[in-house]
């Protein structure tokens, strides 16, 4: 778990709160993580790394703010950005994007986090707005998957990404 998972706090808030609120020190936060990956990177091809809510979620605070940009820059990682397709998204996702735009993304999923009805407007719409205005390629749309077990989250996979 440590390597999978090298930070983790009781409570599932931003890391920066989550460690405040149970007087654990964020110092050396992103050394955790840089050394997690390192070891993963050797074991494996290919390594994912999922950020923890957001762009600008704060990991730690010491002299100053880090947040998961500061990870992805010392770890020099593509960026692929995940986006609801909800009412909102557009400004969401156009917002990330732009807090992203110096580095490197390589483009967009859309994953429902809850059902969405198929008449939604604005789930039909926004992803390719987005994808527009960003010049950026939808690399997969996941609509909501009840009852997520491993089998079926495997079948989702090849389905939506290795199609």
């Amino acid at each position: 778990m440590e390597l999978i998972n090298p930070v983790r706090y009781v409570e599932p808030l931003a890391p920066l709160m989550a460690a405040r609120r149970n007087q654990e020190s964020t110092t050396d936060v992103l050394q955790k993580c840089q050394a997690a990956y390192a070891e993963l990177a050797r074991r494996h091809e290919i390594v994912i790394v999922e950020g923890v809510g957001g762009w600008m979620v704060p990991l730690a605070h010491e002299s100053t703010f880090s947040d998961c940009s500061h990870l992805v820059d010392a770890l020099q990682l593509p960026i692929v950005t995940v986006s609801r397709r909800v009412l909102g998204t557009i400004n969401h996702s156009l917002l990330t994007w732009r807090a992203i735009a110096p580095r490197r993304m390589l483009g967009w999923i859309f994953c429902d986090a809850a059902p969405v009805e198929s008449d939604d407007v604005a789930a039909n719409t926004s992803p390719a707005l987005i994808s527009e205005i960003s010049e950026l390629p939808i690399i997969a749309q996941v609509p909501y998957i009840e009852n997520l077990t491993k089998n079926i989250l495997s079948e989702a996979a090849q389905k939506y990404f290795c199609s």
